[in-house]
């Protein structure tokens, strides 16, 4: 099959009907269970965890950045699949060790999303079950958008250091969905390094923090916070939440940070 890849700028060749597929992306192996073609998966990367309690008889290749090349070697896949962004020159040497590879664009907005799933849905013959399962998510999200906040955020992440977001975010059309305003939704960045003076300036109701690992201090993690910008309201996100965009980001995520919310605002758990 010949298909353009924004990746290269160009056609490429990718099998008609792939049967062995590593994906090195947890969007995408969340998105090959979701269009039931897990039976065509080989290989995974070590940050793949969705969909939870499916992927531990999986081979894991690599990671976004490096490729435990003997494994994939081993494997014999006849495409890898890899994202856009940190990827980039992973990808490239993918290509240039001679594998059939796709590489999806890293959305910025949810319906990049969409976008994502139905172009997985063509590589794989799946074009039926792309389109139901962009059908089923649009119907999560007007469901949710009859129940919304009304609720200034300020969201941040761990990645090696502070990260937020701006306007060129999925997560910042996430939080619309709920009736919450990001903050720095004026920036046309889709991520950069916050200034806190500036974020204190701003204002917000809430602070939302995804941190960079399962294993936490919650307490410190608050206090620090705290210290940072004052007696705020701060609900701690679960790992891995809102920073993945696969299709269980709206049935799963959005729903569960609905959820989070309301409890927090009528008990005060974090």
């Amino acid at each position: 099959m010949e298909i353009f890849s924004e990746f290269l700028g160009r056609k490429i060749e990718i099998p008609d009907d792939p049967r062995r597929i590593v994906s090195l992306a947890p969007d995408i192996t969340d998105t090959l269970f979701r269009l039931n073609a897990q039976d065509r998966l080989v290989g995974i990367s070590f940050y793949c965890r969705r969909p939870f309690g499916k992927l531990k008889n999986f081979v894991r290749v690599g990671s976004y950045l490096n490729v435990l090349w003997e494994k994939l070697e081993e494997l014999k896949p006849d495409l890898v699949l890899t994202t856009s962004g940190a990827q980039r020159e992973v990808s490239y040497e993918i290509l240039e060790r001679g594998y059939k590879i796709f590489v999806l664009p890293v959305p910025q907005t949810i319906y990049g999303i969409f976008d994502n799933i139905k172009k997985l849905g063509i590589i794989l013959n799946k074009d039926m079950e792309s389109d139901k399962l962009v059908e089923d998510l649009e119907r999560v999200i007007r469901l949710l958008k009859e129940s919304r906040f009304n609720m200034r955020v300020y969201y941040e992440v761990y990645l090696g250091g502070k990260i937020t977001i701006g306007a060129s975010s999925y997560i910042s059309d996430g939080l619309k969905i709920l009736g919450l305003e990001n903050i720095y939704n004026f920036k046309r960045e889709s991520y950069f390094v916050p200034d806190d003076n500036e974020t204190k300036r701003l204002g917000f109701d809430i602070l939302l923090y995804e941190p960079h690992s399962e294993k936490i201090d919650r307490d410190f993690l608050v206090k620090n916070l705290e210290e940072r910008f004052g007696k705020v309201k701060i609900l701690v996100l679960p790992y891995d939440f809102l920073s993945h965009y696969g299709p269980s980001f709206f049935d799963e995520i959005i729903v569960k940070l609905r959820d989070l919310i309301l409890e927090y605002v009528e008990h005060g758990k974090s």
